[in-house]
């Protein structure tokens, strides 16, 4: 299969995700999704609000792909159509996009999390920074199935199964 990704789809992916301090929203046990639409400025996210595993793939599967992407390759700016989901228990955000055309796509879906590197500034001491993994499937079943070890909490097998994905890619996310 080929397809084209762009520098422009990286943008959207390393800044959308609305993860927050883990410090103040650990004490918040829900998830929340935001969907954002082919074209939209990179900083612009439709908020929906609190959300269920099950509402959320009956929102996944009835969310227009083929003709969001048909409007992205029209209009040729703006970002790619993508829903986001944020655990804020974990500060954590599981996000899937779409690029191509009608005949030939792929979803991209992106885990962010938070990741512990070496401060390379000062002392060297380690600091915390949200990490976006993106990986690539052209498999609709398997980004619910993502979806549901998501939001049943069940990270050593979500991250096990994005591993054995194509990954496209992996960046700090600016997002704070």
């Amino acid at each position: 299969m080929k397809y084209t990704l762009t520098f422009l789809t990286i943008v959207l992916m390393i800044t959308s995700c609305n993860v927050e301090n883990s410090k103040t929203n650990n004490i918040v046990d829900k998830f929340t999704w935001e969907v954002q639409l082919a074209g939209y400025d990179y900083e612009k996210l439709d908020e929906k609000g609190e959300i269920r595993l099950e509402d959320f793939i009956l929102e996944f599967e009835k969310f227009p792909w083929i003709e969001q992407i048909e409007s992205r390759n029209k209009i040729q700016e703006g970002c790619s159509p993508s829903l986001f989901v944020n655990d804020h228990k974990s500060s954590t955000c599981l996000w899937v996009s779409m690029t191509g055309d009608k005949k030939e796509y792929v979803y991209l879906i992106g885990y962010v999390y938070k990741k512990t590197v070496k401060d390379y500034y000062g002392p060297g001491n380690p600091k915390e920074i949200n990490w976006v993994e993106i990986y690539l499937t052209d498999d609709a079943e398997l980004v619910k199935r993502c979806y549901n070890l998501f939001f049943h909490r069940e990270t050593a097998k979500l991250v096990k199964r994005l591993k054995k994905l194509e990954m496209y890619g992996e960046a700090e996310s600016l997002q704070q």
